[in-house]
């Protein structure tokens, strides 16, 4: 009996060897596998209620599972922790705990940092930085940076600096802005949307509907040429002032060809224009005054006096303020030429009566 029972305790150490291997020569020592990779491999699991160091030198880690099962298989408060050696103050710490976790609270200086993912996957991800501040988190899908409760895909509570371009695969993205919603700002719509507003548009209200409040658009290069190289501005929906290529500025009109096209009234208190020249030469010498019957003349002929546009150019081209003063002062200057001219005339009728009166009074006398 005892013979029999000898035999059975071999058997079952050598089946259990076999599923094992225990090398005394220090290679790899496997537990469950005949084949292990490292200094120790298991195959199976772990359990473990106190830490155990295996060396006090840098770089070494502590490997702790603190309570019984897998780690990894979403088991509640399963943990597994790794620390880098204190003897730097230079720990590191990662552990699985209802997720993950990343500790570097143990450094010198005390930088308080933590990041964790939860274990249920609707949960955050959350990485706290000095004094236990949160810098990042990740709420149901919402990224949030310096803030825990972000709003939106990327809420952001502070000023925001890019380095690099910034894309836009929706269309017309929107924003909201305090009681104002459905603002937008939107950048370079794809080539089936290249007539739709500019490559950059910045409004508030929605799109072009009567709600919007108002939008600058920004336009890049384009072939069409409402949407090239412009400014507009629009308030209500509706295009109020704009900027083309050439700098030209336009309000009330789309297509300005002057540096200020005006389609409405403009009030001003004074308007200063800047001239080359002026009609002082009218009372020069030099200066060859038409006679009246020549004015008469032109009049007849053209319905208009010389250098004066007609009513059919004025429709036409309208006038050159600056320039159309010009001409009514040489006008004016010419007719004030003519006045002295009569009143010279006029003093010699005088004359010439009152001498004629002596005369007649002479021969009245006879």
């Amino acid at each position: 009996m005892k013979k029999t029972f000898l035999i059975i305790v071999v058997l079952a150490a050598q089946v259990n060897f076999a599923q094992s291997v225990f090398p005394t020569d220090g290679s790899n020592v496997g537990i469950g596998t005949l084949s292990p990779v490292s200094k120790l491999h298991v195959v199976g699991t772990i359990t473990s209620y106190e830490p155990t160091a295996l060396s006090t030198t840098v770089n070494s880690y502590q490997l702790i599972n603190s309570i019984s099962g897998n780690v990894g298989d979403n088991t509640l408060m399963n943990k597994l922790w790794i620390y880098r050696d204190g003897t730097l103050n230079n720990w590191f710490n990662a552990r699985l705990h209802d997720g993950i976790s990343v500790d570097t609270s143990f450094k010198t200086p005390n930088l308080d940092t933590k990041t964790w993912w939860e274990r249920d996957p609707k949960d955050n991800i959350q990485s706290w930085g000095t004094d236990a501040l949160t810098y990042l988190t990740i709420n149901q899908g919402n990224v949030g940076i310096g803030t825990i409760s972000p709003v939106s895909k990327l809420s952001v509570a502070g000023s925001l600096t890019l380095n690099g371009g910034l894309t836009n695969a929706q269309q017309r993205p929107s924003i909201n802005a305090g009681i104002l919603t459905n603002g937008e700002i939107r950048g370079f719509s794809n080539s089936s949307n290249l007539s739709d507003d500019g490559f950059l548009r910045i409004s508030a209200g929605g799109g072009t509907n009567s709600n919007t409040k108002s939008f600058i658009d920004l336009s890049g290069y384009s072939t069409i040429p409402d949407m090239n190289r412009n400014i507009v501005f629009g308030t209500f929906g509706l295009e109020r002032m704009r900027v083309d290529i050439y700098g030209n500025v336009g309000i009330g009109i789309t297509n300005p060809t002057n540096k200020l096209d005006v389609n409405g009234t403009i009030h001003s208190k004074e308007v200063k224009v800047d001239m080359v020249g002026w009609s002082d030469f009218v009372f020069k010498k030099e200066y060859n005054l038409p006679t009246l019957e020549e004015v008469q003349k032109h009049i007849a002929e053209s319905g208009h006096l010389e250098n004066i546009p007609s009513e059919e150019e004025v429709l036409k081209n309208g006038i050159k303020l600056g320039e159309m003063n010009a001409k009514l002062l040489q006008k004016i200057e010419e007719l004030t030429l003519y006045l002295i001219e009569q009143n010279k005339r006029l003093d010699n009728v005088e004359k010439e009566n009152e001498e004629l009166k002596k005369e007649i009074n002479s021969l009245k006398k006879i």
